[in-house]
């Protein structure tokens, strides 16, 4: 079935709405809907397949209804140009937006395969150093749009990803979601004015819940992002009620059951990093996830930045970062099982704990933090978006290109996805540009011959973005090489080593000799 009124095999044409859609009908002439993927009460997700490029499956979301209210619509396609903006690779892509024949709006989207980091925890806490190197990630695609003036305002595990790792990692590959109700800097829509609250209320800052918005900012995300990793470690929501009204009062005054009371075999600077996160007080928060990130990992997030200074007597190498060595990273996940029973979740506990003065310092660690980052913001510009990073914190083992991937459930839907890390569909065919080479499309190959010219020519920004491109059209570890060898280039190791993961292993060689010549060792 088509979207232009002429429908094969006899049946009657129409005016196409979202609720007809089904397998056989193409949209734009370009997307064939394959299957359901999931259905709620405002909208629906759909798998399809890309006509022109063999091989290819995206996501479909479309808005049932008729589209709904004004602030919807708005939120809807407010959510595909966030995420195509920032084009980050632990953001979902978003790679086309476009109308029904009756109006109604539709995103297409990569299509991921895996579950959501909520679907994860109700399985059970995550080891910390998984947690870690998770965070690592989730803190990269906020930095990114952070970067950008882009706060997300409802960072939740609904709405983070985990997909298949593109190799053999054990580490997932993190995608967040839902950019519908995020806020740009200086925005003044019906979306950021005072008194509307916004977001999920378990993961909710204390200013959103208050209906403060002119308040949000990077630290929002940054309570949201404390307040999952204490539900990663330690299996329980950070703040929880019978009733809406309840959670929104234990985030706005109370405090969770002490991580350490939960965890006693977390690293003390652990538990700082998570309380210091979690701080009430906006001025006591610490700044940013790259400031988070460096006091639980103890490394720096982004190797452009260098570390983030810290207080006399704080010592953030004691978090064990999550870089650790495969043996390493094993004996960390044991013992951070090994642990007492939990206790019930007491938010308004009052507990006795070893070395407060961790927490001081860590969040006087902070407010230096937020003075540098204050100043430093009004005097510079902020940096280029990065080039294609994924910070899955391990060695780089054997890769091979990463398969397109699910989308999202809507935000208002309930989420329903494929069944974790199932079957990829086949690689893309086509001609490659020259023998031995990778098996692509023509108009790919072209683009990946127009990156690489650009790289051997210096012009490092425009060559990935060209190679960033290509990968609309298909994964290639030849892409990848030119996105690693940019960001060695460019300084950037964490971007670098995130791209270098999808390198297939007999082309590495070449890569590391490359970046150490730009003065990054990639091992």
């Amino acid at each position: 079935m088509s979207t232009d009124g002429n429908s094969p095999g006899g049946r009657p044409s129409g005016p196409m709405f979202a609720e007809s859609l089904g397998p056989g009908v193409v949209l734009g002439e370009t997307y064939e809907i394959t299957r359901l993927i999931g259905r709620g009460g405002m909208g629906a997700v759909w798998e399809a397949k890309h006509l022109r490029l063999p091989g290819r499956f995206v996501a479909i979301k479309v808005l049932l209804g008729g589209g709904g209210s004004a602030e919807i619509l708005s939120r809807f396609r407010r959510e595909v140009e966030i995420a195509s903006r920032l084009g980050h690779p632990n953001i979902v892509e978003a790679i086309d937006f476009n109308t029904l024949p009756d109006g109604t709006p539709y995103q297409v989207l990569e299509r991921l395969l895996g579950e959501s980091l909520g679907e994860r925890l109700r399985r059970g806490p995550i080891a910390l150093a998984e947690t870690m190197a998770l965070v690592r990630q989730i803190a990269s695609g906020l930095a990114a749009a952070h970067r950008e003036g882009i706060v997300h305002r409802d960072l939740k595990p609904e709405n983070i990803f985990l997909c298949p790792p593109p190799d053999d990692s054990p580490i997932p590959r993190v995608k967040i979601l839902d950019f519908g109700i995020s806020k740009m800097r200086g925005a003044q829509t019906f979306k950021t004015q005072e008194s509307v609250v916004m977001g999920t209320p378990q993961y909710m800052s204390p200013e959103q819940a208050s209906g403060n918005n002119q308040a949000v900012d990077e630290r929002t995300d940054v309570f949201a992002l404390g307040a999952i990793v204490y539900e990663m470690l330690s299996g329980h929501m950070a703040f929880a009620g019978d009733n809406v009204l309840t959670v929104m009062v234990q985030v706005m005054q109370g405090q969770p059951t002490p991580l350490q009371q939960v965890m006693p075999s977390l690293p003390a600077s652990v538990v700082a990093a998570v309380e210091a996160a979690l701080q009430k007080d906006l001025a006591k928060r610490c700044p940013n996830v790259a400031a988070f990130v460096q006091a639980l990992t103890g490394r720096p997030l982004d190797a452009r930045t260098g570390p983030v200074p810290a207080a006399p007597g704080f010592a953030v190498g004691d978090a064990l970062a999550a870089t650790l060595p495969p043996e390493a990273a094993a004996g960390l996940s044991a013992v951070a099982h090994t642990q007492a029973p939990r206790a019930p979740a007491a938010p308004t506990a009052k507990v006795k704990r070893t070395g407060p003065g961790v927490l001081l310092a860590l969040v006087g660690a902070c407010a230096l933090t937020a003075g540098a980052f204050f100043f430093l913001k009004g005097s510079v510009h902020a940096p280029p978006a990065p080039v294609d990073p994924t910070t899955v914190a391990a060695p780089p083992p054997a890769a091979t290109p990463p398969a397109p991937a699910p989308v999202a459930p809507l935000a208002p839907a309930p989420a329903v996805v494929a069944p974790a890390f199932s079957k990829p569909p086949p690689a893309a065919t086509g001609s490659s540009s020259r023998p031995g080479r990778e098996v692509v499309p023509p108009e790919v190959a072209a683009e990946l011959a127009e990156a690489e010219a650009l790289l051997a020519a210096g012009q490092t920004k425009e060559a990935a973005r060209k190679a960033k491109h290509s990968l609309f059209g298909a994964k290639t570890s030849r892409a990848y090489k030119v996105l690693t060898r940019a960001a060695c280039a460019e300084g950037d190791l964490t971007n670098a080593r995130a791209a270098f993961l999808n390198v297939a292993r007999a082309e590495r060689k070449s890569v590391v000799a490359a970046c150490l010549k730009s003065g990054l060792d990639l091992q």
